[in-house]
């Protein structure tokens, strides 16, 4: 079962930056996408919304553990009708999301399914939860058979 990572607590140690991620929406001729993050045990998943995007208006790069996602959405055009108020952003939108240690950014997963692009970052080897053997020992003063 999925967990939700607390933003002050585990996202600091998988995300170098994290708050500022997320808060970052640019100048006013950009748009913000909400964004969720879950945790599980094998991999973190990034969820962000983007209703109205087609998937040839998103760009979505890695480099230097930086994900970098390029987002054009076009303003509906109505044919024979007046816009009398639009509150559905268009235009260009960029989000950076720094990648700690603790993920591994060559096993990147993107995916995009009703209005939702699904980034899957697998955690690394090193620190993924494991099972730890633990050895019984025979208490002091007892006669080995």
């Amino acid at each position: 079962m999925p967990r939700a990572i607390p933003v002050n607590s585990l996202a600091n140690s998988l995300f170098s930056d994290f708050d500022r991620f997320l808060g970052r929406t640019g100048s006013g001729s950009q748009w913000a996408v909400p964004t969720d993050v879950v945790r599980f045990d094998d991999r973190v998943e990034i969820h962000f919304d983007l209703p109205g995007v087609s998937v040839e208006n998103i760009d979505l790069t890695v480099e230097n553990r930086q994900l970098n996602l390029l987002v054009e959405r076009q303003a509906s055009a109505y044919e024979s009708g007046t816009v009398i108020s639009r509150e559905r952003r268009s235009g260009s939108m960029h989000r950076q999301l720094y990648l700690s240690e603790n993920l591994d950014p060559d096993g990147l997963k993107a995916s995009y399914a009703d209005g939702v692009l699904t980034v899957t970052l697998p955690v690394a080897e090193a620190v993924k939860p494991r099972k730890v053997a633990i050895s019984a020992t025979q208490p002091a003063g007892e006669a080995a058979n």
